[in-house]
């Protein structure tokens, strides 16, 4: 959980800790609860920190993993919870619990987030990071600022200048006000965008349900801006929420690249993708070229 939480008192406090749990019921016999480790404090409270009564202070809590197994059933209940503990110089203890809600158990399978405005939050990055994906490695460096589009667990999914790969969520933290929502799709970007002097558009984004695995069909209208034949290549990748899979095209598909666009021309292509039945596409694309995002192909959980 992120967010920002108040101190409550009126008066200073140089010691806080915030503790996330997580509580599911599965039947009368199973149930778990994991809880959160370390302050929940993006910046301690200490007494080089102290917390000034009313002061706003980011928070980020992050529970035990959960065991992946429970993805697969829906808990008879799940709550989420949040605990603050404060001890004040003169020697003043409170504790409470803050936040009380139903813990968003579909959110468990991954979901797209916002902000109240219909856009994704900005975050900032608090240490040295990784960011990978089929289409490319970004290094991200405390400070470095992102955006946040879409949570997995323990990953998130961000886009820094039009690069968008996976990092940890333990190494983010919320720059804007105002808790992200979650949401089930996000706008299709469906502008063209150039891949070896071709221009590519996606017309059309399918999902195929079958009992085993899905499949996510792309059609994209390529078009040859330039005074050459252009040679277009099928070899895409599929990001999802738990991995990714190499497109597979059709027959037709193949015959129309192999005879190449001619100049002031198009052609369209359709090309297939391996889904587990689970997962959320998330985006397609070239390794080391553009990708795009995927819409109105997701699968409720």
């Amino acid at each position: 959980m992120l967010g920002e939480v108040m101190n409550p008192l009126d008066e200073v406090v140089h010691r806080a800790t915030l503790t996330g749990v997580a509580f599911a019921r599965f039947s009368e016999e199973t149930a778990f609860l994991k809880a959160s480790s370390g302050s929940g404090f993006v910046t301690e409270v200490d007494s080089d920190h102290p917390w000034k009564p009313g002061e706003k202070r980011a928070f980020k809590v992050i529970t035990r993993p959960l065991d992946p197994i429970y993805c697969l059933y829906t808990p008879m209940k799940a709550l989420a919870a949040l605990n603050l503990s404060m001890e004040t110089p003169l020697g003043q203890r409170v504790e409470d619990v803050v936040m009380v809600s139903e813990l968003p158990w579909g959110a468990l399978h991954g979901r797209f987030v916002q902000t109240r405005d219909e856009t994704p939050p900005q975050v900032r990055i608090t240490d040295n990071a990784l960011v990978r994906s089929p289409f490319t490695t970004l290094r991200l460096a405390p400070g470095d600022t992102a955006r946040l589009h879409y949570i997995s667990r323990d990953r998130g999914l961000v886009e820094q200048e039009s690069r968008v790969g996976w990092m940890d969520m333990d190494k983010l933290a919320l720059v804007q006000p105002g808790l992200p929502t979650f949401t089930t799709t996000r706008p299709t970007e469906d502008e063209p965008r150039s891949h070896r002097d071709l221009s590519y558009a996606i017309t059309q984004v399918r999902r195929v349900l079958n009992d085993d695995n899905d499949s996510v069909s792309v059609r994209f209208q390529i078009s040859n801006p330039g005074e050459r034949v252009g040679r277009c290549s099928l070899g895409m990748t599929l990001m999802h929420s738990t991995g990714d899979s190499n497109a597979e095209p059709d027959e037709g598909s193949v015959e129309r690249c192999r005879k190449g666009v001619e100049p002031g021309s198009n052609t369209e292509v359709v090309l297939s993708f391996m889904l587990p039945t689970s997962a959320a596409p998330l985006r397609v694309g070239f390794s080391g070229g553009p990708s795009w995002a995927l819409d109105g192909a997701h699968r409720a959980p």
